[in-house]
């Protein structure tokens, strides 16, 4: 199996305080988890 390591970038920390304030905070981790665990799904 492979292993993978997600990379944040400074926009990206942006984007997640965007999201959060945006109330998808939970669908954005849920979305992460999967793709951590099988990024072909």
């Amino acid at each position: 199996m492979d292993n993978w390591q997600l990379i944040f970038t400074k926009q990206a920390e942006e984007d997640t305080r965007k999201l959060v304030s945006a109330g998808l905070g939970k669908q954005t981790n849920k979305l992460l988890d999967v793709l951590k665990e099988n990024p072909y799904e």
